[in-house]
């Protein structure tokens, strides 16, 4: 993207630049080497961010914690340095496709995949910065729900000891059930009860349910 980006204004200008940035989808941040001062941000990381009083342009590097609260996918809280567009300012490191939750003002977190590279000039010296990210929190919500759900199912395989008698199993920690209260426990089956042909007629052999 950032090429892309660098090759449109290179071309059309700056002005035809900001439109395309401003009518991007994705969410989009320009910042200044090696302050890392944001000084571009588009339409949508407003709506992404929602409401807030944070200022979200104008800040240095060594302010990005107070305007944003970044996470890595397990929860642990980004550093400034360690924020993709930091990455990409100070290590000159190229991010693509990361994972980032970001805490709104709200309480709410929000999956980003996100994505970050330094903008040089002709002799190679990184003046600028740029991260973009798409918010993917409808996808991610739905791929934690998914993998939940699989966690969910025990699949009964293996050995399992059963009574040759009274037919009640035995667990791994040898206590013995009834069939239908073992396989509830172990999977997601659930048990509705009838009864066969040859049990009636052995229950009930007065009864003439089935014909002679």
């Amino acid at each position: 993207m950032v090429d892309e980006i660098i090759k449109i204004e290179k071309s059309l200008g700056l002005p035809f630049l900001q439109a395309v940035l401003e009518n991007s989808s994705a969410c989009i941040i320009l910042a200044e080497a090696s302050s890392g001062k944001i000084i571009y941000i588009n339409n949508a990381v407003r709506i992404f961010r929602g409401k807030t009083d944070a200022p979200l342009d104008n800040i240095a590097l060594k302010e990005y914690v107070l305007s944003w609260k970044d996470l890595f996918p397990d929860g642990t809280p980004m550093k400034n340095e360690e924020m993709p567009l930091a990455r990409a300012i100070l290590n000159d490191e190229i991010i693509s496709n990361e994972e980032v939750i970001v805490e709104l003002d709200n309480g709410e977190y929000r999956w980003a995949l996100a994505s970050a590279s330094p903008i040089k000039d002709e002799n190679g010296t990184t003046v600028a910065g740029i991260v973009s990210w798409l918010d993917i929190t409808d996808y991610k919500e739905k791929q934690i729900e998914l993998q939940k759900t699989k966690d969910e199912i025990k699949t009964l395989k293996g050995l399992i000891p059963i009574c040759s008698s009274c037919k009640k199993i035995r667990d791994d920690k040898g206590n013995w059930s009834q069939i239908e209260e073992y396989i509830r426990r172990h999977s997601e089956a659930e048990f509705s009860h009838g009864i066969c042909k040859e049990c009636i007629v052995k229950l009930y052999p007065d009864l003439d349910i089935y014909g002679k």
